[in-house]
């Protein structure tokens, strides 16, 4: 799964590529992989890679084959793997715990910090906060 933008996260499996409002969870494109090509993904570095309306997106992945997602914004978020699932730490003291015991494929924020993703196998868990960070 990688950010296009700080608006829409594009998530890759077996059965193709959807991008998605990360606000509301809207599928805002869907490219179907019905023959196992996976020619929306690209293996160095890890991509995922489609267009659209606002142009051709080669996009950074993290996820089953590869990747890293930033787990630290520059103001002051964090996100790390725990035994039972993740932890968001803020600033102030905030803490978010996600109890999800499937295996994890993705953790960190979207380049600007204003998303952030916990991916499981069977599960894609979100934050966005309102506004652009920073």
């Amino acid at each position: 799964m990688g950010f296009p933008d700080e608006e829409r996260v594009g998530v890759g499996s077996h059965s193709g590529l959807g991008v998605f409002d990360a606000a509301s969870g809207a599928i805002l494109a869907r490219v179907p992989d019905v023959d196992g090509s996976y020619d929306w993904h690209r293996d160095e570095p890890p991509a995922l890679v489609y267009a659209d309306d606002r142009g051709q997106h080669v996009v950074p992945v993290a996820g089953l084959w590869g990747g890293e997602l930033a787990t630290r914004t520059a103001d002051g978020w964090s996100a790390e793997l725990t035994p039972t699932g993740a932890r968001l730490a803020g600033p102030e003291g905030i803490v978010v715990e996600i109890d999800d015991h499937d295996e994890p494929r993705a953790l960190g924020f979207s380049p600007g910090g204003r998303i952030f993703v916990h991916a499981t196998t069977a599960t894609l868990h979100l934050a966005v906060r309102p506004g652009r960070p920073g």
